[in-house]
């Protein structure tokens, strides 16, 4: 090994100090094209397939919106069940829809809740009825899209209402 270094030291003393620049040079810049090819262009692929995950859910959301229809009379059934518990609530709009709830830790007015994968659309259509009928609204949801369906890593519901 040691005898390859002192070769290439060797020829290294040997080209004019002209030449070593343009040798550094080319030599910097592979290094660079390297950590680009390396590091910075498969992050962006995974941006831009999370960017394009996330327009794909918003479009789903915006469709199934348009067909759910806005009741704005309120019966008194609707009342009284915005009264009712948060889990009781998630567990009774889970069923409905056939999602398998794993897990609710209740904090305050808040609810962490965990939810197995399930397609986007019966997603949108679990929290539209969790808002709609017991006033339950989401603080903060994380998603992982999975093919044609998705793995809802995190989602918070809570009673505080939308500003």
């Amino acid at each position: 090994m040691s005898e390859f270094i002192r070769k290439i030291r060797d020829a290294w003393d040997n080209l004019a100090p002209r030449d070593q620049k343009i040798v550094m040079a080319v030599a910097c810049l592979f290094l660079l094209f390297l950590a680009w090819m390396i590091m910075v262009k498969p992050l962006q692929n995974k941006v831009s397939q999370l960017e394009a995950a996330n327009a794909k859910l918003v479009r789903d959301y915006q469709i199934i919106s348009a067909y759910v229809p806005a009741n704005q009379n309120k019966s008194q059934q609707e009342k009284a069940d915005r009264t009712a518990s948060l889990e009781k609530a998630i567990d009774r709009v889970s069923k409905d829809f056939d999602l398998k709830v794993t897990k609710i830790n209740r904090t305050g007015e808040s609810a962490s809740v965990e939810i197995g994968v399930t397609d986007s659309v019966t997603l949108f259509y679990f929290l539209n009825d969790l808002e709609k009928k017991y006033a339950i609204y989401v603080e903060s949801i994380d998603l992982e899209p999975k093919d044609s369906t998705v793995k809802v890593r995190k989602l918070t519901l809570g009673r505080v209402e939308k500003k």
